[in-house]
């Protein structure tokens, strides 16, 4: 066994810490580690995604920074930077709404706060909502529907990108962004 171990020990090249143990009996036991974590996290927010047809790229994330956002707009990095400072400090509260004209960087805040989100393994949705529509057109008559409304529903952190862009059926109106928007509403109280 304690050959074992350190052959093991020596040719690991998973993300899991391997240690012998002699007691009760000799035997190997395998330790989750932060890399083993990280990859958990990042395969469970692919899956997430996945259901809703969204590509996750961590690598897309790790570039977002204040430092590379580009902008026409004179002053709009440092307001960015003002918000999202002021968001760091409050993100105990539990919604938050962007309102703006088009390109003044509320999705790239969205992505900021994502970024953060992942560095914390907190799970998060990023849904474009002009799409919405069509991922429950689709599934209209299959059990996909309640798999994804309860996603909806119990998410830590869903942004919906582009909300108010999209024509609403009544539906989609009442059936779906209401029973979303109430449910957001019931974690409240």
């Amino acid at each position: 066994m304690v050959a074992k171990y350190l052959k093991l020990k020596t040719q690991n090249k998973s993300a899991y810490q391997i240690k012998l143990k002699t007691t009760p009996y000799v035997h190997l036991v395998y330790y989750e580690t932060l890399a083993s974590k990280a990859l958990t996290f990042k395969n469970h927010l692919i899956e997430i995604h996945h259901l809703f047809h969204q590509t996750f790229n961590v690598e897309n994330l790790d570039k977002v920074d204040l430092k590379t956002f580009q902008t026409k707009i004179k002053g709009q990095r440092e307001i960015l930077k003002s918000h999202f400072q002021t968001f760091q400090s409050f993100q105990t509260k539990p919604s938050l709404y962007l309102q703006g004209i088009f390109s003044t960087g509320k999705t790239y805040f969205f992505k900021l706060m994502m970024k953060m989100f992942y560095q914390q393994f907190q799970p998060f949705l990023f849904l474009f909502m002009p799409e919405l529509p069509s991922q429950f057109k689709a599934h209209w008559h299959d059990e996909t529907l309640g798999k994804k409304m309860e996603l909806l529903k119990t998410i830590s952190y869903l942004f919906l990108d582009d909300l108010g862009a999209e024509n609403l059926t009544p539906y989609l109106r009442d059936d779906i962004l209401l029973s979303l928007l109430n449910a957001v509403f019931q974690k409240l109280n």
